[in-house]
């Protein structure tokens, strides 16, 4: 991973990136860090479940998907808030602290599209 220096982040002198000493874990084992982490495994785990049907030479059982329905509902659940927690709280805070990159933003609504698009095709 390449280094990340938060100095250059600094919004304002009355808020040091002096922090990291306060943290009783290391920083991969943050929230913040684990939800991003749930997420993506995820989407792995669904993925991986479509590939696997994909392969075999019948189509769904009932009880299949019904499974898959009920799976993507949480996970577009989880996706949803996440991101209700993040565009709400989340950064308009940090926008307060630090410099906040435009992009850490900008994906939120073509992310949410796409989720849209397969929801429905689950649906």
């Amino acid at each position: 991973m390449p280094h990340f220096n938060v100095a250059d982040y600094q919004l304002s002198a009355d808020y040091p990136p002096d922090k990291e000493s306060f943290w009783n874990y290391p920083a991969e084992k943050d929230g913040w860090c684990a939800v991003h982490t749930a997420l993506k495994g995820e989407i792995a785990l669904i993925a991986e479940a479509f590939a696997a049907l994909k392969s075999r030479d019948r189509g769904l059982v009932d009880w299949e998907m019904k499974c898959i329905q009920t799976v993507f509902a949480c996970h577009f659940q989880h996706v949803s808030w996440h991101h209700h927690d993040e565009d709400d709280s989340f950064v308009p805070f940090m926008k307060q602290r630090v410099k906040y990159p435009d992009k850490l933003e900008a994906d939120h609504p073509k992310i949410e599209a796409q989720y849209q698009k397969v929801k429905q095709a689950i649906e």
